[in-house]
């Protein structure tokens, strides 16, 4: 078997009239036609080609085939006819198939798309959250740092002692009174770090639902 016998043939125009299928004999219906002993080679060029008709059931399909191979019996035109129809099912689901894979990649592009929409949401509402708590922070240390200057200032004030005199007892007796706070620095600034702590955890809880349940 040469090579020009499995070579797919060029389509050629037939002259318009009866409308028809036009489509190049292919490898497949060259071999499924090959043996049959009505097909007769009348010339070794395989360009030129003849119009032929399979009727199956009042449906007629029209397609070209080189001249010398066109189905002249039975079983020739139901090979022919059969390797038609796989060849049509075979580019139907071929086209279904290049059509399931564009709605897929469409559909993974739109979901990465929405995806990185929404990691741009929660990475705005976590600076935002972060810048927030960073005032937050400054205000109490500002506070506390305040709190310390002021509560040194007054103890600078108070350190020297009143001595005043209490008649009843004697002319010559004398009190030293000492003013001293209920609360001292240490537990004023214990008290400071307390509350800020339970404002972190409760700012914590509250935008956790917010931003998507991200850990920071």
């Amino acid at each position: 078997m040469s090579t020009n016998k499995l070579r797919k043939p060029n389509p050629t125009r037939f002259p318009s009239g009866t409308p028809m299928r036009d489509t190049s004999m292919s490898r497949t219906m060259q071999l499924a036609l090959k043996g049959d002993p009505s097909l007769r080679r009348v010339t070794k060029s395989a360009d030129t080609g003849v119009a032929t008709r399979l009727d199956d059931g009042g449906t007629t399909w029209t397609f070209q085939v080189p001249r010398g191979m066109e189905p002249r019996t039975a079983v020739a035109q139901y090979w022919a006819f059969r390797t038609m129809a796989t060849e049509t099912v075979f580019s139907q689901y071929a086209r279904h198939q290049n059509v399931l894979t564009q709605v897929r990649l469409a559909e993974e592009e739109r979901r990465a798309k929405e995806i990185a929409a929404l990691v741009h949401a929660n990475e705005k509402r976590q600076h935002n959250l972060e810048r927030f708590m960073m005032v937050l922070v400054m205000f109490l240390a500002y506070m506390v740092w305040r709190n310390s200057v002021s509560s040194g200032l007054s103890s600078e004030k108070r350190r020297s002692a009143t001595h005043f005199t209490i008649p009843i007892l004697s002319p010559f007796t004398s009190v030293v009174e000492h003013e001293t706070g209920v609360l001292g620095t240490k537990a004023i600034v214990v008290l400071v770090l307390a509350l800020f702590l339970v404002i972190w955890f409760a700012f914590r809880r509250w935008f956790a639902p917010r931003i998507g349940g991200i850990r920071w």
